[in-house]
Protein backbone atom coordinates (compact mmCIF):
# COMPACT_ATOMS: atom_id res chain seq x y z
CA UNK A 1 0.00 0.00 0.00
CA UNK A 2 0.91 3.37 -0.67
CA UNK A 3 0.94 6.57 1.11
CA UNK A 4 -0.02 9.86 -0.36
CA UNK A 5 2.76 11.94 0.70
CA UNK A 6 4.86 9.36 -0.85
CA UNK A 7 3.85 9.73 -4.44
CA UNK A 8 5.30 12.56 -7.39
CA UNK A 9 4.55 12.53 -10.94
CA UNK A 10 5.82 10.20 -12.90
CA UNK A 11 5.49 7.31 -10.66
CA UNK A 12 4.06 4.06 -11.34
CA UNK A 13 2.13 2.06 -9.61
CA UNK A 14 -0.18 -0.85 -9.19
CA UNK A 15 -3.66 -2.22 -8.92
CA UNK A 16 -4.74 -5.51 -8.49
CA UNK A 17 -8.66 -6.28 -8.68
CA UNK A 18 -10.75 -9.67 -8.41
CA UNK A 19 -12.40 -10.17 -11.53
CA UNK A 20 -14.85 -13.17 -12.91
CA UNK A 21 -13.67 -15.81 -15.26
CA UNK A 22 -16.39 -15.56 -17.58
CA UNK A 23 -20.04 -17.15 -16.59
CA UNK A 24 -18.90 -19.10 -13.34
CA UNK A 25 -17.95 -18.46 -9.72
CA UNK A 26 -14.34 -18.80 -10.28
CA UNK A 27 -12.02 -15.45 -9.87
CA UNK A 28 -8.89 -14.45 -10.68
CA UNK A 29 -6.11 -11.78 -9.92
CA UNK A 30 -6.00 -8.41 -12.80
CA UNK A 31 -3.08 -6.41 -11.96
CA UNK A 32 -3.23 -3.07 -13.73
CA UNK A 33 -0.70 -0.04 -14.07
CA UNK A 34 -1.60 3.47 -12.56
CA UNK A 35 0.82 6.45 -13.63
CA UNK A 36 1.05 9.19 -11.47
CA UNK A 37 0.59 12.39 -13.80
CA UNK A 38 -0.07 14.99 -11.27
CA UNK A 39 -0.17 15.56 -7.48
CA UNK A 40 -1.99 17.89 -5.90
CA UNK A 41 -2.64 18.47 -2.11
CA UNK A 42 -5.61 16.67 -1.43
CA UNK A 43 -5.79 14.62 -5.36
CA UNK A 44 -3.80 13.36 -7.33
CA UNK A 45 -4.16 12.91 -11.30
CA UNK A 46 -3.67 9.32 -12.62
CA UNK A 47 -3.84 6.77 -15.60
CA UNK A 48 -5.56 3.93 -14.80
CA UNK A 49 -4.59 1.07 -17.33
CA UNK A 50 -3.36 3.65 -20.06
CA UNK A 51 -6.95 5.72 -19.68
CA UNK A 52 -7.31 9.25 -20.25
CA UNK A 53 -5.54 10.89 -16.90
CA UNK A 54 -8.85 11.29 -13.92
CA UNK A 55 -8.81 12.29 -10.19
CA UNK A 56 -7.61 9.88 -7.20
CA UNK A 57 -8.30 11.09 -3.87
CA UNK A 58 -5.95 10.30 -0.98
CA UNK A 59 -8.09 7.00 -0.33
CA UNK A 60 -7.74 5.64 -3.52
CA UNK A 61 -4.73 6.25 -3.78
CA UNK A 62 -3.45 4.20 -0.37
CA UNK A 63 -5.48 1.13 -1.88
CA UNK A 64 -2.41 0.85 -4.96
CA UNK A 65 0.56 -0.99 -4.27
CA UNK A 66 4.47 0.37 -5.19
CA UNK A 67 6.05 -2.85 -6.50
CA UNK A 68 4.47 -4.97 -8.76
CA UNK A 69 2.61 -7.87 -7.23
CA UNK A 70 3.48 -11.50 -8.76
CA UNK A 71 0.67 -13.14 -10.56
CA UNK A 72 -0.67 -16.26 -8.85
CA UNK A 73 -1.55 -18.54 -11.55
CA UNK A 74 -5.39 -19.37 -12.06
CA UNK A 75 -6.75 -23.20 -12.04
CA UNK A 76 -6.51 -23.58 -15.43
CA UNK A 77 -2.32 -22.62 -15.54
CA UNK A 78 -1.67 -24.87 -13.12
CA UNK A 79 -3.57 -28.06 -14.80
CA UNK A 80 -1.78 -27.04 -17.58
CA UNK A 81 1.37 -26.90 -15.75
CA UNK A 82 0.56 -30.20 -14.00
CA UNK A 83 -0.03 -31.87 -17.33
CA UNK A 84 3.14 -30.61 -19.53
CA UNK A 85 5.24 -32.35 -16.09
CA UNK A 86 3.31 -35.37 -16.90
CA UNK A 87 3.41 -35.36 -20.34
CA UNK A 88 7.66 -34.78 -20.23
CA UNK A 89 7.86 -37.75 -17.60
CA UNK A 90 6.17 -40.12 -19.81
CA UNK A 91 8.82 -39.25 -22.67
CA UNK A 92 11.88 -41.96 -22.52
CA UNK A 93 15.10 -39.93 -23.29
Amino acid sequence: MVAFSTIKPGDVLYSVERQKMGNTTMRRDAIYTVAIQEVHDDHAIASWNGNRPTRYSQQMIGKLRRNKPEPKPDIFERARMARMARRSQDQPA
